[in-house]
């Protein structure tokens, strides 16, 4: 009886033990199926959630805004019409060039009186109080990591005999992130209507940087510019600008 017992004992040892073995070999295989199908979950999730954020996205792009981007690099990729410089072409539409003196000054100088329109003779982003932001990609001079930009417009007014012309006054702000520095100093500068252009110049020192920039036809929240070394000329870096706040 106690034999019969104790083979039973021993039978039972062994099929536990041999369970426990397969148990384990089978989790062998079974924990990194499982693992690997956790990451594909969590990368699923993830794809998902940036999908999200991308339909969101697009429901809040302005129609108006992309139809006036598009323009405005049309109207870049043109080929100019005017051969010199201090001429401009009486709209897209025309191929008649005048002086840029002749705009916003009272007469039709153009034959469809483009340079008399209220939207080529206003003065578009330049408005005290607008401040623009963006950020500085340095190609050169004093090379550095890109770093936010800011242009505040201070103050704005006519120059006299010249309708077409506005004498803008900025406080230009640099925030170097890799050093942790802030640094700031006010400019001037002439813009030009017709071409939308304007180099804004500091005033009180002369070892900054101008700002030279363009501005998008169609679009005066935007701005293409370069900060241009006053000693040698040469062009820095490279900002885009977008409006802020007004």
């Amino acid at each position: 009886m106690w034999a019969l017992l104790l083979l039973s004992a021993f039978a039972a040892l062994a099929a536990s033990e041999e369970a426990g073995a397969i148990g384990g070999r089978l989790g062998m295989f079974a924990e990194p199926r499982l693992f690997a199908s956790g990451v594909r979950l969590a990368r699923m999730e993830r794809e998902l959630g940036h999908a999200r954020e991308l339909m969101k996205k697009a429901h809040k792009v302005d129609p108006r805004r992309f139809i006036n981007e598009m323009n405005a690099r049309l109207h870049d990729a043109e080929k100019k019409v005017c051969r010199n410089e201090h001429e401009i072409q009486c709209g897209d539409d025309s191929r008649q060039c005048i002086s840029s003196l002749f705009l916003c000054d009272g007469h039709n100088d153009c034959h469809n009186g483009w340079d008399e329109w209220t939207c080529t003779c206003s003065p578009g982003p330049m408005v005290a109080g607008n401040v623009f932001s963006g950020r500085a990609h340095w190609k050169g001079c004093d090379i550095r990591q890109p770093h936010p930009v800011h242009v505040a417009i201070v103050s704005v007014r006519s120059m006299a005999d010249f309708g077409a012309r506005l004498v803008v006054d900025a406080k230009i702000t640099f925030d170097y992130e890799e050093d942790h520095q802030h640094f700031e100093y006010m400019a001037r500068g002439v813009y030009r209507f017709g071409d939308k252009h304007i180099e804004l110049i500091p005033t009180d020192h002369h070892d900054d940087l101008s700002l030279d920039c363009f501005w998008n036809h169609g679009d005066d929240s935007r701005g293409e510019c370069h900060l241009v070394h006053e000693g040698t000329h040469n062009k820095c870096a490279y900002v885009f600008l977008s409006l802020e706040h007004h």
